[in-house]
């Protein structure tokens, strides 16, 4: 019986695709419907936006998208 060894397949090159950006929101964009906490924080913000909806979600209708910058390794896909 001849057993013939697998070939070992060829790594996939991998490329890392870098998204940077920040926005400002004031509490009335975070509530629009005038619910903030008395004092909001940081964590209040992060908690509403995970309650929202997933990560692309929020991004897209919450339009934080407008200032990001998108490269792929040294290349600018898209400027802020």
């Amino acid at each position: 019986m001849l057993l013939r060894a697998a070939k070992k397949e060829k790594e996939e090159k991998l490329f890392l695709i870098t998204f940077s950006g920040g926005v400002s929101l004031s509490t009335k964009a975070v509530w629009p419907d005038g619910d903030a906490p008395k004092n909001p924080t940081d964590a209040d913000v992060a908690a509403t936006m995970r309650g929202y909806g997933t990560k692309w979600h929020t991004l897209h209708e919450w339009n934080l998208t407008d200032d990001v910058q998108v490269s792929v390794g040294d290349e600018i896909v898209w400027p802020e």
